[in-house]
């Protein structure tokens, strides 16, 4: 992982899009990583960790690193998800205390 404070990417129409924020990071070790092209981008903002579309590689990453923080890895339909990237049945356990939530979009 390599703490940006920013993502950059090519648009349709030939621009360049820029996001900048504090907590962009970039996971540089992602097996799909191209540089100027396909990037893992790990944001963590209000107390999250959000990844746009993961795969099942950045699910398992998310849940290492959501291990070493006490957390879990939930998705936006309120899944879980274990150390293989799939979705545990379960919801209703309680949230780990103290800690916040993994979640992606």
């Amino acid at each position: 992982m390599r703490l940006e404070g920013y993502a950059e990417a090519r648009v349709d129409n030939g621009k360049m899009l820029r996001l900048e924020h504090c907590g962009l990071a970039v996971w540089i070790a992602y097996s799909g990583h191209e540089k100027d092209g396909n990037m893992a981008w790990f944001d963590f903002r209000q107390g999250s960790v959000v990844v746009k579309n993961p795969d099942s590689e950045i699910l398992m990453k998310m849940w290492f690193l959501a291990q070493a923080l006490v957390a879990r890895v939930q998705g936006d339909e309120g899944e879980f998800y274990d150390a293989s990237g799939n979705a545990i049945r379960s919801t209703t356990a309680s949230p780990p205390a103290r800690k916040s939530w993994w979640k992606f979009w």
